[in-house]
């Protein structure tokens, strides 16, 4: 999942700064946003940016469709604490509860739909590198060292160059293994994991703002289905996502079952808030457009 006219959006670090963050910069959105609709999910906010109520369209296969309606409960201080999920506009039927936990500053950092027992993380990537680099990468440690830390759930190998600056952060747990290096002009140049097969990999490259710029993972299950991706990413001077590139083919051992080759560009308006995107496929030569209506106050 974080987000007057000058304030830079943040789309891949979801990195929150302000410890004030209101709903409105949670979601990524600028100024005084009254509502804002994405991917089925109008949003409606006070003047304060608080999130009032949403309304939620869901539809499978174009012929269930349902939504939820959302109250939402604030504390003293007006942060969001928890949210009551109901079937219709009456309230009266409950479907579940979404409740939220914050950092020391406030920030939000999780929300757990409590009876489903879904939780999304707030501020996951890239502070676990910078949790990294503080722990093992600003302390000054002899050239060429090697450092290993072990945990309950798993081993961790830090090795350092010439300088005695992070140059390698391995993790090694008992599903998964990766592999971070470090570069001077980037948080995170390359990473490494092993999980179902040995032969599985995934490589990230990041710019110093956390921001990602290429995204390229190999999978491949025991039954022999396998998955490519290759994810490239442009930003604009103000540090916008201006550009996405995707290509992917999935696989089994017969036949492909899908894949995709396209560009997707975004649009911004003046709040430098995102208001739709152009999806161009390049097998089809067609292009889709995906529109976001926002209203301020």
């Amino acid at each position: 999942m974080k987000y007057v006219v000058t304030l830079l959006l943040v789309l891949v670090s979801t990195n929150l700064l302000a410890t004030d963050a209101t709903d409105v910069s949670m979601r990524n959105l600028n100024g005084p946003v009254k509502s804002y609709s994405k991917d089925g999910e109008t949003f409606y906010f006070d003047k304060s940016g608080n999130l009032t109520h949403a309304i939620r369209s869901t539809k499978f296969d174009l012929i269930f469709k349902w939504n939820e309606y959302y109250i939402h409960i604030f504390d003293k201080k007006k942060k969001r604490i928890k949210t009551n999920v109901f079937k219709d506009s009456s309230f009266k039927d409950q479907l579940y509860t979404i409740e939220y936990k914050y950092d020391k500053k406030g920030v939000l950092k999780e929300s757990k739909e409590v009876e489903r027992d879904v939780v999304s993380n707030y501020n996951v990537t890239t502070p676990f590198w910078k949790d990294v680099l503080s722990k093992y990468g600003r302390k000054k440690h002899k050239p060429n060292s090697v450092i290993k830390e072990i945990h309950k759930t798993d081993t961790i190998y830090c090795s350092y160059n010439e300088r005695g600056e992070l140059a390698l952060y391995k993790s090694i747990g008992p599903v998964a293994c990766v592999e971070v290096s470090f570069g001077k002009d980037t948080m995170m140049r390359f990473s490494n994991f092993h999980l179902l097969n040995e032969n599985n990999k995934l490589n990230v490259i990041c710019n110093s703002k956390g921001q990602l710029l290429e995204y390229s993972s190999f999978m491949e299950t025991p039954n022999a289905d396998t998955s490519i991706t290759i994810e490239r990413y442009k930003y604009n001077d103000q540090g916008l996502l201006e550009e996405k590139s995707i290509y992917g083919d999935y696989y089994n051992v017969t036949y492909t079952i899908h894949d995709m080759d396209c560009i997707i560009t975004y649009k911004y308006d003046l709040w430098n808030n995102l208001v739709g995107e152009e999806w161009y496929h390049k097998n089809t030569k067609q292009t889709n457009r995906k529109d976001y209506p926002i209203e301020y106050y």
